[in-house]
């Protein structure tokens, strides 16, 4: 376990929490980015680095819906599509890692 590395979780249409009157389960997903930005990362951050400037409408409604960022451990990570984010991005808002 890399200490540099910090994990966190976006989450959309209440996700997070299923009791929520901002829970829709038609629409709630949850994705996880990988940075070398310190807890705690601003929401907008979170939200650059995941859709980069959004171009789609799907895209914009789901910045629009975010209801959690939070940060998650490595092995939490793991139950999500993370394979692969090992091209590291140095960029304004910190450093972070993609797909290649």
């Amino acid at each position: 376990m890399d200490k540099n590395i910090h994990w966190y979780e976006l989450c959309f249409f209440g996700d997070e929490d299923t009791e929520s009157e901002k829970y829709d389960s038609n629409k709630a997903c949850s994705y996880v980015i990988k940075t070398e930005i310190p807890p705690v990362i601003d929401d907008m951050i979170a939200l650059k680095i995941l859709f980069g400037e959004p171009r789609e409408q799907w895209e914009r409604e789901l910045i629009e819906n975010c209801t959690c960022v939070m940060e998650i451990s490595e092995d939490d990570a793991q139950s999500f599509d993370v394979e692969g984010l090992t091209k590291r991005v140095e960029s304004e808002y910190g450093v972070y890692y993609t797909r290649q």
